[in-house]
């Protein structure tokens, strides 16, 4: 587990290729304003709260008790429900091919075929090179300009 401040205004997304790259799924507290999907937990007063928080992105809510909503309702003893949820809707299938892209610490989002062309560049170069053998799984590369 980790826990860091983030009070000094680090990119979230810089933090999670940092430490969680080879997560499956990482959970956020806070971040109401993110792109992230968001999962809606109840208390005290759970009709005002669901009221209040009007999110297109609100995949799930969780609660003490069952609410009228349109949202997957989860009672918050429910871990299991709520994984399984998860695991259905974000996890990654193993054999997908992966880059995260940063330029000047912003997270710059890929499609497919960006994807697929900076794989097969990158890869092809690192082949030619002495020193690399086998299947690469994997590949680090920090460029700084001074």
């Amino acid at each position: 587990m980790t826990i860091r401040d983030l009070s000094s205004g680090v990119d979230v997304e810089r933090i999670i290729f940092d430490h969680f790259f080879d997560s499956d799924i990482v959970l956020i507290e806070g971040y109401k304003k993110s792109s992230y999907p968001k999962i809606l937990v109840l208390s005290g007063n759970p009709e005002k709260d669901l009221k209040r928080y009007s999110d297109s992105r609100l995949i799930a809510v969780v609660g003490d008790t069952k609410i009228k909503t349109d949202t997957k309702f989860f009672s918050k003893y429910d871990i299991k429900g709520v994984a399984e949820f998860l695991e259905a809707e974000f996890m990654v299938d193993k054999d997908r091919e992966n880059i995260d892209l940063f330029v000047n610490s912003k997270h710059i989002k890929l499609n497919d075929y960006i994807t697929k062309l900076l794989k097969n560049t990158i890869t092809g170069i690192l082949k030619s090179l002495k020193g690399v053998e086998g299947d690469i799984k994997d590949i680090d590369i920090k460029y700084r300009k001074r």
